[in-house]
């Protein structure tokens, strides 16, 4: 979809360039979908980025919901969107990559959901955004994320910091390579000595290995770790852990942790500049 020239949030789509079954939407619905997680606090985070999202397309219709492990459903967001009225809706997941999830279960249950409806509502077109990736304003707030924990640290001698950026890893051979192009396009903003790429699960290398092989190398005295992860959450509370190991092991470094993305407008615009290019 081509970028619409409107400057108005509540139609970020051209029209003339929508895909043909949404071409007749003047109501458009947008369905914030979350992976979903049993933290209260990464819960509450991204309804908060719900709410952000919200505000910016206001007055259009949005509603926030899971994936898996919490509630509202995809299919239970869908029935409200029906409910307020729309006639076609923007779907999208705030995903980090396109793994299965973006692949195979969202599309699944965005098709179960628009099949079980009942009535005029049945078959509602929609379209599904895609993931973040490496989006400008993604890149932006890693960037602002980063120097937030540098500055509180005292700051850094580049020339002698390594940035180690930490994927949660995936069986899918591109995320996996776009996490290592996010790391190589946040060492060129931040242009410190080393950038290395470490995972939590599921895709090597493994970040302890990293940070016990980052921390041996001669030319560095510090060494920033940041979590590329959205919300608050089991993952993130490891990251912590494993830096907390790897400082004790290796105490003639320092060691700067950075704390997540979290719910920040950034996010909520680059989900509808992202609604904004789909072809």
């Amino acid at each position: 979809m081509k970028t619409s020239e409107s400057s108005d949030p509540h139609r970020p789509v051209s029209h003339d360039a929508l895909p043909a079954a949404m071409q007749a939407c003047t109501r458009p619905g947008y369905l914030l979908i979350g992976h979903g997680t049993r933290d209260l606090g990464g819960t509450q985070e991204f309804l908060q980025l719900g709410a952000v999202l919200g505000q910016l397309l206001a007055p259009a219709p949005v509603e926030a919901c899971f994936l898996e492990l919490q509630q509202p459903t995809i299919g239970e967001a869908w029935q409200r969107m029906v409910a307020s009225g729309v006639d076609g809706i923007y779907a999208m997941p705030l995903l980090l990559f396109a793994a299965g999830h973006a692949k195979r279960d969202i599309p699944e249950e965005l098709q179960a959901a628009c099949d079980a409806a009942i009535g005029e509502s049945r078959g509602l077109p929609f379209v599904q955004t895609p993931p973040l990736q490496c989006h400008p304003k993604l890149l932006e707030l890693s960037a602002i994320r980063a120097q937030q924990a540098i500055d509180a640290a005292g700051g850094v001698d580049r020339a002698r910091t390594a940035l180690v950026m930490v994927g949660r890893g995936s069986l899918d051979d591109g995320a996996t390579a776009e996490m290592y192009r996010f790391s190589e396009l946040r060492g060129q903003s931040l242009r410190p000595a080393v950038v290395r790429t470490g995972f939590v699960a599921m895709a090597r290398p493994d970040l302890a290995a990293v940070l016990d092989e980052v921390a041996q190398l001669p030319e560095i005295d510090t060494i920033v770790v940041q979590p590329h992860l959205l919300f608050q959450g089991d993952l993130n509370q490891r990251v912590m852990q494993m830096v907390d190991v790897a400082a004790d092991r290796h105490r003639d470094r320092r060691w700067i942790a950075v704390d997540r993305l979290g719910p920040d407008p950034r996010l909520a615009q680059a989900l509808i500049e992202l609604a904004a290019e789909i072809d």
